[in-house]
Formats: structure tokens, sequence, C-alpha cells
């Protein structure tokens, strides 16, 4: 249902995770082999283009469409953590800081959608309370 705002915001954490991988530049780490890196990336960004997705469908289905969101976010968050290790670590080479803005920018796009659906929520059981 694109017309409502959650979607908006759930299509713009699917085309961030879509179109990041081709914008930004590859990771590439000191260590171990920067195949696994890649790897790394392209499972998440797969991974969290499929839940948004998924999660825009489910609109009707609200408690299941935050489940989603959930999920979704503790995604991000895993990356973003995972993320600060290897730098920490200085084992990442090149233009990281790009990478740090596409989880950040999901994660609060995430939370604002799950906004979004529990005044969804509260507004159906009001109407619902007054039947």
């Amino acid at each position: 249902m694109i017309q409502r705002i959650q979607t908006i915001y759930l299509l713009l954490v699917a085309l961030f995770c879509g179109l990041s991988y081709f914008i930004f530049p590859k990771l590439t780490q000191t260590i171990f082999d920067s195949l696994l890196i890649e790897n790394m990336v392209i499972s998440y960004l797969t991974l969290a283009f499929m839940v948004s997705m998924l999660t825009v469908f489910l609109f009707k289905n609200r408690k299941l469409q935050l489940r989603c969101n959930k999920l979704n976010l503790l995604i991000h968050s895993i990356f973003l953590a995972g993320l600060i290790y290897l730098m920490s670590q200085d084992q990442l080479e090149g233009e990281t800081f790009k990478w740090f803005v596409l989880p950040i920018i999901s994660i609060i796009s995430i939370l604002m959608a799950s906004r979004s659906i529990n005044k969804d929520e509260e507004l159906i059981r009001s109407v619902d309370r007054l039947r």
C-alpha cells in the first residue's frame, strides 16, 4: 500500500540497500581475504533488501510487519557493529565512512516506519473500541 508513510520509509531502505553496492566503494581487508568481506556485504545488502520488501507487502498484518522491522533493525545493527569492530582492529582499508552511513540511515528509517505502524495499530484499536 503505497499511500502509507511507512511504505515510503521501507522502500527507501530497500532502495539504499539495492543501490549502495554499486555506488559505494568496495571494502577491502588488510589481514584476511577480501572476498570474505565482499561476501559479507553482499549477503547483508541482499538480506536487508529482501526483508524490507517483504515488510512492504505485509501491510495487512501489522504485528508481523513490526516483527519484520525488528529483524531488519537487527540485521542493520549487526552490520554496523561488525563495521565498527573491523574498523577498531584496523582491518579495513579504503573509504569505510560511506558504509557507516547506510546502516544509520536505514535504522532511522526503520524506526520511523515502526512508529507509523504503531500509530496505525492504535488507530485501528480505537475504532474497534467504538463499535
